[in-house]
């Protein structure tokens, strides 16, 4: 997939999230891994923001801090604007490729949620966490929540042993090596933290039980609610399992 084939894709208006309960979840996970390590957070920089939600829900969890929106759509951060003109923060449109070229500040927290998976290949992929990295404080961390190859696999194991077929990625999406961004990490000056497994309950019912049910796969079904509201309520990273495709990696730059 060329990189210009992916971006005029989101930019024809490609939904990037279709339910409250894996936002809800992501939310809560990246907050969770902000708290681990920083605490108190001074500035905080999403790269691939979409339309600010991700933003306007953390800016509620950790009220004194600064956020600031960062992506390659014209679609960034314009229905924040619009909707929530009491939020504290900007948005700037540009080349999640050229990070480093933007921004003169440096970040307390930089996060991703399931951008670097719309780029085109793994090696921008991992040019994107060199730019992060750039735009980190000494200190600071890097979330990166994408989806990964090996957890969508072993998802896609579970649905074999019910007879299920394999789900394929979609065509505009380049799952990520977690190995791979963890070695490279390290090369460029960050240390591995911790991973959450914060979505495998959620995407074990959605995407194998309900299947195997016969009931095609619903965000807004009873019992994926449910699960969704029982793994807010637990504290540990990997409470149900890896199988969850959406993983959450925490680094720091240098080692704290």
């Amino acid at each position: 997939m060329k990189a210009e084939d992916v971006k005029e894709h989101w930019e024809s208006g490609a939904p990037t999230t279709k339910c409250e309960t894996i936002k809800r979840l992501e939310v809560n996970a990246i907050y969770n891994a902000i708290m681990d390590i920083e605490g108190k957070v001074g500035s905080v920089l999403e790269v691939g923001c979409g339309n600010g939600e991700n933003l306007r829900n953390l800016q509620a969890f950790i009220p004194r801090s600064f956020f600031e929106g960062y992506g390659n759509t014209r679609f960034c951060g314009m229905d924040m604007v619009e909707r929530e003109p009491e939020f504290d923060g900007e948005f700037r449109v540009g080349n999640v490729l050229g990070i480093s070229e933007v921004f003169d500040e440096k970040f307390d927290v930089i996060f991703t949620c399931r951008c670097l998976i719309s780029l085109a290949n793994h090696a921008e992929q991992m040019k994107a966490v060199g730019e992060m990295a750039e735009c980190l404080n000494d200190g600071g961390t890097l979330i990166i929540l994408e989806n990964f190859t090996m957890y969508h696999t072993r998802q896609n194991h579970l649905r074999t042993l019910l007879g299920l077929k394999k789900r394929e990625a979609p065509e505009y999406n380049v799952f990520m090596d977690d190995g791979k961004l963890i070695k490279h990490a390290k090369s460029i000056g960050l240390s591995y933290k911790s991973a959450y497994h914060f979505a495998s309950l959620h995407d074990i019912v959605l995407y194998v039980l309900l299947p195997a049910m016969g009931i095609e796969p619903a965000y807004e079904h009873e019992l994926v609610k449910a699960v969704t509201k029982l793994s807010l309520g637990v504290e540990e990273t990997c409470p149900f399992g890896t199988e969850g495709q959406n993983v959450l990696l925490a680094f720091t730059k240098g080692e704290r």
